[in-house]
């Protein structure tokens, strides 16, 4: 009679760290400003804009592209 009380504890527990497991992933993932980045090495050349894309990186809110300009050597940032 015990085993299935142990059962329904076990599953309870399990439930519970799995839910503030992913409530802390939540939180992570709302407060940084980027998690992915791409970085591209000597850049990628875009003949639309006439750049080099050299980085980019995202978070949940946004995407920064990061562009190198040849002609003066200088990055430009496009978020």
């Amino acid at each position: 009679m015990a085993a299935p009380i142990l059962l329904e504890k076990r599953l309870l527990l399990a439930s519970t760290a799995g839910t503030l497991l992913a409530f802390l992933f939540q939180i992570i993932a709302v407060s940084t400003t980027h998690w992915l980045t791409f970085y591209i090495d000597g850049g990628h050349y875009e003949k639309s804009t006439g750049k080099n894309l050299s980085e980019v990186y995202s978070g949940l809110w946004r995407v920064c592209k990061v562009y190198l300009v040849r002609s003066d050597n200088r990055e430009f940032k496009n978020c």
